[in-house]
């Protein structure tokens, strides 16, 4: 899943764009009838997994002592 921003007269629309095969993976695990914001759900869980995976893949990770530096800053 990526998001695509666009600028649409003078005002900024965003777009989410995942692919099909993704989106009917998740469905079949879906009973026949669910609540349409538990799927919706699960897609946005899904494509923040795959979005962490490719973080750490490209090397944008942060180690556990930086992050509670960084935290300890922002308690300050």
């Amino acid at each position: 899943m990526y998001l695509i921003k666009i600028l649409i007269n003078d005002n900024y629309s965003y777009f989410w764009f995942m692919k099909k095969s993704a989106v009917i993976s998740t469905l079949n695990e879906f009973p026949k009838e669910f609540v349409l914001e538990d799927f919706l759900e699960k897609l946005i869980v899904i494509e923040k997994i795959d979005e962490g995976l490719k973080d750490i893949k490209e090397g944008k990770t942060m180690s556990h002592e930086s992050v509670k530096k960084m935290v300890n800053r922002w308690r300050k």
